[in-house]
């Protein structure tokens, strides 16, 4: 199950790292979905209706939006840009959680917000104090909802290392520099997709 965890969370850095900024157009929030916080106390809002594109042989360079959820692993993946109503100037949200439905084993959260190419931040790995919960799940629609809060450190540089799984695996580990924002009052309502990426 270790093993496991450390695989899924490599994947994910290895996406926050390739899914940077987009400057593609944005269209107005639904109130169907949404993907929102406030970043310092100034809010951002996503644009959670860029389609995701499916160009064969590009799995994970070229999503725009991320809108997975398996509801067996607990597994949630969210990642957009920012959309035309926010009024923070930061680009680009993803936030990644397993979500355990018992209450004994702690979740695990990643997020990583981007701010141009030059400004990248990221939560703080096993910090106690990052939020995330699922507080609806529609199987019929599939439709997920929840809030999530947690504080994220700039990323100053990128190191190597190495999973020593049924065969070796070169990660990528940021660099945390001591510059910190607060993300609160996060929630979000998407129409979820399963994650094919996690597809064995």
């Amino acid at each position: 199950m270790k093993n496991k965890i450390k695989s899924v969370i490599a994947l994910l850095f290895a996406l926050l790292l390739l899914n940077s900024c987009s400057d593609s157009p944005t269209s107005p929030t639904a109130p169907e979905e949404y993907f929102e916080a406030t970043i310092d106390g100034v809010r951002w809002i996503g644009n959670v209706f860029i389609p995701t594109p499916t160009t064969p042989g590009f799995p994970i360079l070229l999503p725009l939006v991320l809108k997975d959820y398996d509801r067996e692993s607990g597994m949630l993946m969210l990642s957009a840009p920012r959309g035309e109503r926010s009024t923070s100037e930061f680009d680009n949200l993803t936030v990644f959680g397993l979500v355990s439905q018992n209450s004994s084993v702690p979740n695990v959260v990643l997020a990583s917000l981007t701010g141009g190419r030059l400004s990248r931040y990221q939560t703080v790995p096993q910090d106690t104090t990052s939020r995330l919960r699922i507080t609806r799940v529609d199987r019929e629609n599939k439709i997920v909802e929840g809030e999530f809060s947690f504080s994220m450190r700039n990323v100053i540089g990128i190191t190597t290392d190495t999973l020593n799984l049924p065969f070796p695996i070169g990660t990528l580990t940021p660099i945390l520099g001591d510059s910190v924002i607060t993300v609160t009052d996060g929630r979000f309502r998407i129409k979820y997709t399963e994650p094919r990426w996690m597809t064995p």
